[in-house]
């Protein structure tokens, strides 16, 4: 495994609050991986390379659900949809104990 630094790793932490910032904002809707991406890149949360382990984590957390088009494609993330879930907003919100990997 490669050695991370503690700022690749504040910044990761930093783009997942972030992300589930913007989610929070649509909520109940979704918005897509492309939006988020552009946005917290322009607003210089997050590196473009970084958001695919950004969105693995909150999915893997399950603040988040990913949904990827049936149809097949080379990356099919970048036409994925997020949505914000309940255990999400509940983190969000303080009402659970909060995620030492996530940043607000």
């Amino acid at each position: 495994m490669k050695d991370r630094s503690s700022l690749e790793i504040a910044k990761q932490k930093k783009a997942r609050g972030a992300t589930l910032g913007l989610l929070s904002d649509a909520y109940p809707q979704a918005l897509s991986y492309v939006v988020i991406e552009r946005l917290l890149v322009d607003a210089g949360a997050a590196q473009a390379h970084d958001m695919p382990r950004v969105i693995a984590y909150l999915q893997d957390k399950a603040y988040i659900v990913v949904t990827v088009p049936e149809e097949p494609d080379i990356q099919p993330m970048k036409n994925a949809v997020i949505r914000l879930c309940a255990h999400g907003i509940d983190l969000l919100e303080g009402s659970i104990p909060e995620d030492t990997g996530v940043d607000f």
